[in-house]
């Protein structure tokens, strides 16, 4: 079955998603903690949101599917399952086989899987796209992450769903139309030598993830972190005050910016770091 693709700008494929899918009372389980927009465009749409909550101990960020099976469960009226992976902001990625479970616990609910795959393509492995795993699976990409143009301000929404698409369509009337005819014409480019990105971006990456790692080895007494897909980790502090420590690094003379786990409701005792940049060994 052919998979259709409608473009929107990222943020806004959020927000005409759940617009689409969303009636007052219908419910929602939504990976937490996670980037803002991505619940509070479904509460704005009137969805009942649950969160489906990251579990993080010294292995590193992981969801576990059980608790998934238990938000589900405990959600009346459920229409949407909104999971992103590579999560951010912690790094978190399934298994082939726990995301396998994903897409059969939302089949077995008659749910739509929801995933925001913005940074899908960075890091060592990669899971299938929601689009192509389920009938009512919707995947979110764009070029901001994953190609480096985060200028361009383009992306989609793809699925087998056509009525979805068709009323994502109609919904945009309201927002932006259609996007600039420049950032069309950089997006087709970048597309055709995507290959070439995708790689310069991994190399990024890899070298970024690879310095982190070594400022966490010289202070493991201190700082530790699990496994971390694309090119965001949870870094964990065994001791102290993550907001602390952030504005004490904002402050210092190296000008580090960090994100505490305080911005997103989860707790003070880490932070996210972001590597992805051509410059991150540097810092």
């Amino acid at each position: 079955q052919a998979v259709w693709l409608q473009e929107v700008a990222p943020q806004e494929g959020i927000l005409l998603a759940y617009a689409a899918l969303l009636e007052p009372g219908d419910g929602v389980v939504c990976t937490a903690p996670g980037y803002q927009s991505f619940h509070t465009c479904a509460e704005q749409a009137g969805g009942a949101v649950t969160f489906w909550q990251c579990r993080v101990d010294e292995s590193g960020a992981r969801f576990d599917v059980d608790d998934l099976v238990k938000a589900c469960d405990a959600t009346p009226n459920l229409k949407v399952v909104s999971v992103n992976f590579p999560h951010n902001p912690t790094g978190a990625l399934p298994s082939t086989e726990e995301w396998e479970r994903i897409v059969a616990i939302c089949e077995a609910r008659g749910a739509y899987l929801f995933a925001d795959e913005i940074y899908r393509g960075l890091g060592p492995r990669t899971l299938e796209s929601a689009a192509t795993a389920y009938d009512k699976g919707i995947s979110l990409g764009g070029l901001s992450k994953s190609m480096g143009m985060p200028g361009v301000r383009i992306g989609w929404l793809a699925t087998r769903d056509v009525r979805f698409l068709r009323r994502v369509a109609e919904l945009r009337d309201y927002t932006t139309i259609c996007s600039s005819a420049p950032s069309q014409i950089l997006a087709v480019a970048a597309l055709q030598n995507r290959d070439h990105l995708w790689q310069r971006a991994n190399a990024y990456v890899d070298a970024g993830r690879r310095a982190v790692e070594a400022v966490l080895a010289r202070h493991e007494d201190v700082l530790s972190w699990g496994p971390a897909a694309g090119p965001i980790g949870w870094v964990r502090l065994r001791r102290g005050s993550a907001s602390q420590y952030a504005e004490a690094l904002v402050r210092s003379d190296d000008g580090i910016m960090l994100l505490p786990s305080t911005v997103f409701g989860a707790g003070d005792g880490h932070v996210r770091v972001g590597f992805g940049r051509d410059a991150s060994p540097a810092y």
